[in-house]
């Protein structure tokens, strides 16, 4: 995906709201697939990108025009991911849930369900290696 323009990221940086909206027509499709690979979770993806756009619109004063909006969209994401998967978290705990952890391919249940429950027991952040590096390899 092609860098939006500088004078784009300046108008960005000021506040122009249909400067914004560009950028959210057009970054926020990549943002979200980002997004669906660290949470495993459509809805809660969903919830994650609207959370990451607000959290860009509210420090777009800190980025940095010459620098890349899609590396800080991603790192933005990221952490929204992180937020959304640690809220996850605390919300099986509270309701003694099942794994929301996708299954696994293996034929034999018990793996399946031993390899989902030791996922899960992982904190947020090693959640995401993990997966990052089966899945995505």
């Amino acid at each position: 995906m092609a860098e939006p323009g500088r004078d784009l990221l300046r108008r960005f940086v000021d506040g122009d709201a249909s400067a914004f909206e560009t950028l959210f027509r057009e970054f926020s499709p990549e943002v979200y697939r980002w997004i669906v690979r660290i949470v495993r979770d459509r809805g809660a993806a969903e919830d994650a990108l609207v959370e990451t756009f607000w959290r860009a619109h509210r420090g777009r004063a800190r980025f940095d025009a010459s620098r890349s909006f899609g590396a800080w969209m991603r790192r933005i994401a990221t952490h929204a991911a992180v937020d959304q998967l640690k809220q996850a978290r605390r919300e099986q705990r509270m309701e003694s849930a099942d794994d929301r952890l996708p299954a696994s391919p293996a034929s034999d249940p018990d793996v399946s369900r031993i390899v989902s429950t030791a996922l899960a027991s992982l904190p947020p952040k090693l959640q995401i290696v993990a997966m990052l590096a089966l899945v995505e390899e």
